[in-house]
């Protein structure tokens, strides 16, 4: 019988049952004819007896801290000085089972949660295990489920795994004998801070001497590779909805869709795709979609350009995505109604309402005719009547025009000279050969008022500067002579 002695004298039996080399060893012959070989003894083997030996192995395990520890053997045989003749190539094996970690899934959303498995796997000896254990700190970010659904596959191992704790203690761990493996489970979810990066946040949870944040420390087990969460960001991206659009048929346009990110998480890969425009349509996205991650409010504006060329609606379809978690995708896409109408402009024309004139000069009224839209004007046309005989009118640009762009004007000119004092009315139309939406200001009139020319007043004769001069000195000699001749007796 093997047995271990412990610095405190106390035995550890390495077997449940005595060592018996004649039935679980080899038998050896002796045959003096064949000395030397393979199989049989020397020649000076003792009395030419057979031998049996074997390389035996204990069936039990233990856990070991001591620093040293001795070796008894124990001859069981009842007869003489025993049968066990030597022993030799004496091993102490580390049987000590493995130790790994998972996450099932390997990549969650903040608040999601994933199953955290801890694997005692046993060596090929298959014996039983005991006293082993692992603590488990969470890396910053992660704890424990609520509920943890802890599950406990190692028998009579016990588990300290509160919800909201970020410690799994496992400790008197037990491998039962005959078993490769057994599991432990555990609950986990996120919590990192957000706005989380694109690439999310990797919790990394490794295994350490030193316990804490994302180490897992061991006693009796080792430890084979850490497991790593991926948190994922989660960015709620948003199609804004457009109200229906009534577009000029054959008349080019755009229309603007935005796509935002109301976060809480980065959108990695932002997309806004637009469909459903008709043949020849061009969308534009700033940023372009796809090509970059949006930080929570910021968003994706698309210019989609396109002509009506036949009546009816189409409808186009915004939708927003991204690669990053999307905790509300109802709200992804959004449809805008575009619906052809012929075109439309509201030529206004626009003059003074009274004008003062002199008979027999020259005089000029200014009108204008202004496109409001929505759509170019065709064929426009600015028109002064109402003018004397005599007086002419120039249109700038020159009426009629082929298309009047929205808010251009035409500004015409209407010179005359009234012979006659009295009142002339100019009425200035505007007009086009597009449908004018508002019929009511094509027409503006102005009351030209003509008066007599002034009397010029008859001219008097003036003296010169030096006559005046003269005068006064002359008139101021006589007032002298006067007086003096007032004061002789």
């Amino acid at each position: 019988m093997f047995k271990l002695i412990k610095p405190d004298a106390s035995e550890l039996p390495m077997n449940t049952t005595a060592l018996n080399p004649c039935r679980q060893g080899t038998r050896y012959a002796f045959d003096a004819t064949k000395t030397n070989e393979p199989g049989y003894l020397p020649k000076n083997t003792f009395n030419g007896s057979p031998v049996f030996a074997a390389q035996l192995r204990g069936d039990r395990a233990y856990l070991i801290t001591d620093a040293a520890v001795g070796m008894r053997f124990t001859n069981l045989n009842s007869r003489g000085s025993g049968n066990d003749g030597a022993f030799d190539n004496i091993v102490m094996l580390d049987v000590s089972p493995n130790l790994a970690k998972s996450f099932s899934p390997a990549a969650i959303s903040v608040g999601q949660t994933s199953r955290l498995t801890f694997t005692v796997t046993n060596t090929t000896d298959l014996l039983e295990k005991a006293g082993w254990t692992f603590k488990d700190t969470l890396p910053v970010g992660m704890v424990v489920a609520s509920p943890a659904n802890i599950s406990n596959q190692c028998g009579a191992t016990t588990v300290a795994a509160s919800s909201g704790a970020a410690v799994i203690d496992v400790t008197s761990g037990v491998l039962a004998a005959g078993a490769s493996e057994c599991t432990i489970s555990v609950d986990v979810t996120a919590q990192a801070a957000s706005p989380l990066p694109a690439s999310g946040a990797i919790l990394q949870n490794a295994f350490g001497s030193q316990a804490g944040p994302g180490i897992v420390t061991t006693t009796a087990l080792v430890p084979t590779t850490g497991a790593s969460l991926t948190v994922t960001p989660v960015a709620d991206m948003v199609a804004t909805p457009t109200a229906p659009i009534q577009w000029g048929l054959g008349v080019p346009g755009s229309i603007t869709t935005v796509c935002a990110n109301n976060g809480p998480d980065i959108a990695a890969a932002a997309t806004c795709e637009v469909s459903g425009a008709p043949a020849g349509a061009q969308t534009i996205c700033t940023p372009a979609s796809g090509s970059t991650d949006l930080q929570p409010n910021q968003s994706i504006a698309c210019v989609t350009s396109f002509t009506m060329t036949t009546p009816g609606t189409v409808t186009l379809t915004t939708k927003a995505g991204s690669t990053s978690t999307d905790p509300n995708p109802g709200n992804n896409v959004q449809t805008v109604n575009v619906t052809a109408v012929p075109p439309a402009a509201d030529m206004q024309a626009a003059a003074p309402t009274s004008v003062s004139a002199v008979t027999g000069q020259s005089t000029t009224v200014t009108t204008t005719c202004t496109n409001n839209g929505p759509d170019s004007a065709a064929m426009a046309t600015c028109t002064v009547t109402g003018a004397p005989s005599g007086a002419t009118t120039i249109c700038t640009p020159a009426s009629p025009m082929a298309s009047l762009a929205v808010g251009a004007s035409m500004s015409c000119a209407t010179t005359f000279t009234p012979t006659t004092a009295g009142s002339v009315t100019l009425t200035t139309t505007a007009g086009t050969s597009t449908v004018d939406s508002n019929s009511a200001n094509n027409v503006a009139s102005t009351t030209v008022t003509a008066g007599a020319a002034p009397i010029d007043a008859a001219a008097v004769p003036t003296l010169g500067e030096w006559a005046l001069i003269a005068l006064s000195t002359l008139l101021g000699g006589f007032a002298w002579v006067s007086l003096r001749r007032r004061r002789v007796p």
